[in-house]
């Protein structure tokens, strides 16, 4: 096991195979590359953190700095205050918590679990089980093939025109509005909309409501629910 404690120096891990490293900085980088079997956790207030091709378990915390991740295979855990999240190609679960930063997640190819306050959330490629719980930031979807579960309070729910639900999916918000676009046939979906405001629209491939929209009897369950939001699932 190596400890690594740093004030303002920098650090690298680069290379190693078999190690457990456990790193706490204060303003210092911290950059880990090409090293497999890896236990590595990392802890730092102002440096950014860059981990890149790596095979292991993969822990990250920082307070401002920037978190970056790609070709990571195993479990990443991820977490900031204020900080921007960029992660690309994990082969394995993923777990990202911030505040105020924003996270950009692609490629993921097993389950996603993510929790933000204010942040925006940038979902793509993501072929697991996405669970996302946000305040106030927008969650935008693209490229997805997934069972979802996202719940925000004030953030809009969006998502390009290539979704693909794999399971049944629950969408809630509170003052956000629901703008889904799937590729699934009408045949594969059941819809269960309802929303507080009866002005607000509900629509669920080609069908309209106001107030609850039930539709279709296909295997995977569509569960939405807004309070003020317009739902539209395309």
């Amino acid at each position: 096991k190596v400890d690594v404690n740093a004030t303002s120096g920098n650090v690298y891990v680069d290379g190693t195979k078999g190690l457990e490293v456990e790193i706490k900085t204060g303003k210092g980088r911290v950059e880990a590359k090409n090293s497999t079997a890896l236990d590595l956790e990392v802890e730092t207030k102002t440096g950014a953190v860059t981990a890149e091709n790596l095979e292991g378990e993969i822990s990250v915390s920082t307070a401002t700095g920037n978190i970056t991740a790609n070709s990571i295979k195993g479990k990443l855990k991820t977490e900031t205050d204020d900080g921007l999240v960029q992660i690309d190609a994990v082969q394995g679960s993923l777990e990202a918590k911030s505040v105020a930063g924003a996270q950009n997640i692609l490629n993921s190819g097993e389950d996603v679990k993510i929790k933000t306050s204010t942040g925006a959330l940038h979902i793509e490629v993501c072929t697991g089980d996405v669970y996302v719980r946000s305040k106030s930031g927008v969650v935008t979807l693209f490229a997805t093939k997934a069972k979802l579960d996202i719940e925000t309070e004030k953030g809009a729910i969006v998502s390009s025109k290539d979704i693909t639900l794999t399971g049944s999916s629950s969408f809630v918000t509170t003052t956000g509005k629901i703008n889904m676009r799937l590729t699934n046939s009408k045949d594969e979906l059941t819809f269960d909309l309802a929303c507080e405001n009866s002005k607000s629209a509900l629509i669920a491939k080609g069908t309209s409501k106001n107030k609850k929209l039930k539709a279709g009897s296909g295997p995977i369950v569509v569960t939405a629910r807004t309070k003020t939001g317009a739902q539209v699932f395309k």
